[in-house]
């Protein structure tokens, strides 16, 4: 195993500007290679960005159910602040959306850089990437619990094994105390013959 130094830690951190912990996690991933840990991390922060399909279908649940009691007025779908679709209730934009209205298609509208807001009729806007994205970074942070669980879980297996190889040690002295013990006994009792 390749020693990681502070100096890749370092341009590690200036290159991306991650934390020294996560740093130092992938150089050790990456056996200290500085260009595949940068690459790791891309590709990391790649795929977060992409969306769980819990979350998209959690969100597309919550647009169905607006659209459904009535108060939305129309559906848009913009890319650079420039309205590509626009759709009137009026029209009846379920029947019209409905292959849309699924977690890939929103997904898919979301992940080409479009950004998808439902007006409602009270001129309130709901703005669907930003309920992504919260639903995204839920699904984010269970993971993130889930991985320190198994972190904690980690470093209490290894504390046992530890207190195991302890034990051992410990009952191998005192075995060993016990044997120079007998066997100075056994010395004894032979010169005494």
């Amino acid at each position: 195993m390749v020693n990681i130094t502070l100096e890749m830690v370092d341009e590690l951190i200036e290159k991306t500007g991650v934390s020294y912990e996560q740093a130092k996690r992938i150089l050790q991933e990456t056996d200290g290679d500085v260009p595949l840990a940068i690459q790791r991390l891309v590709n990391k922060e790649q795929d977060d960005k992409h969306f769980s399909t819990d979350a998209l279908d959690e969100v597309v649940a919550k647009i169905k159910e607006a659209i459904e009691k009535g108060t939305a007025a129309r559906l848009m779908v913009k890319k650079d602040d420039k309205i590509v679709l626009n759709i009137p209730a009026v029209l009846g934009f379920v029947g019209l959306m409905n292959p849309f209205l699924t977690a890939a298609g929103i997904g898919g509208v979301i992940l080409t850089g479009h950004e998808i807001v439902i007006e409602n009729k009270d001129g309130s806007i709901i703005d669907v990437n930003e309920m992504i994205d919260k639903a995204a970074g839920k699904v984010k942070e269970t993971g993130e619990d889930l991985y320190e669980k198994m972190k904690e879980a980690k470093a209490e297996a290894a504390n046992k094994a530890e207190d195991v190889a302890d034990d051992f040690e410990q009952h191998f002295e005192d075995l060993k105390d016990d044997l120079q013990e007998r066997a100075e006994d056994v010395k004894d009792d032979v010169e005494k013959l």
